[in-house]
């Protein structure tokens, strides 16, 4: 399962400020996977299912809405 930035509004692109989990860690429903920044606004990334990360997209690179932010798999 793709993990993807939602739109937010107005907001159209973020950068990941902090990684709460890495690739190879169970995540659950609700956890907070990253935190992303623009230039008016922090906010979190929610996980949509529990799983386990397999990968993640997003290393040193600004997100457009729509965007791969990371993949689960899903359990």
């Amino acid at each position: 399962m793709s993990i993807t930035l939602p739109e937010f509004s107005d907001q159209k692109n973020f950068g990941v400020t902090r990684w709460y989990f890495q690739a190879g860690d169970l995540i659950k429903e609700g956890d907070i996977i990253c935190e992303l920044e623009n230039d008016t606004v922090t906010m979190e990334l929610e996980c949509v299912a529990d799983g386990r990360i397999i990968s993640i997209y997003t290393a040193n690179k600004i997100l457009k809405t729509g965007e791969e932010v990371c993949k689960v798999e899903t359990t």
